[in-house]
């Protein structure tokens, strides 16, 4: 039973801090021609991005609107407004995700607790010989 639980919650470890690895893992200390590149490709796509930049990696997200060798603008149709970014200020340029990244974390603690349940749970009524 004890190698059991220890191996459930392994695993539910192992997972969790994978899932949490990917979803932060982004393209921080990109130089300014791979971030162009980027731009580029999310421009003729028309995909909302979300931009990082600045000494303070405010967060910031639209669509690319215009773009040249030295700088780009994003805007929000929401709110109307249109920021201008230089390549070289950019830190992380990315798609934005329908579902961010406090819900990915939620949801996979949320299924590791019913995971360690369920196992502490099964092992009882083992032990017990039915529920």
């Amino acid at each position: 039973m004890k190698s059991l639980t220890t191996t459930i919650i392994s695993i539910i470890f192992v997972f969790s801090s994978t899932l949490f690895a990917q979803s932060t893992a982004g393209t921080t200390g990109d130089g300014a021609a791979k971030i162009q590149s980027k731009v580029k490709e999310f421009a003729a796509s028309r995909k909302r991005v979300t931009v990082t930049a600045g000494l303070d990696q405010r967060i910031t997200k639209g669509y690319i609107g215009v773009y040249d060798d030295e700088k780009f603008t994003l805007d929000n149709p929401k709110t109307g407004q249109t920021v201008t970014f230089q390549y070289s200020n950019v830190k992380k340029i990315e798609k934005s995700r329908a579902i961010s990244t406090l819900a990915i974390v939620t949801i996979a603690a949320a299924g590791s607790g019913a995971a360690i349940l369920i196992g502490l749970v099964s092992a009882r009524c083992r032990n017990e010989g039915g529920c």
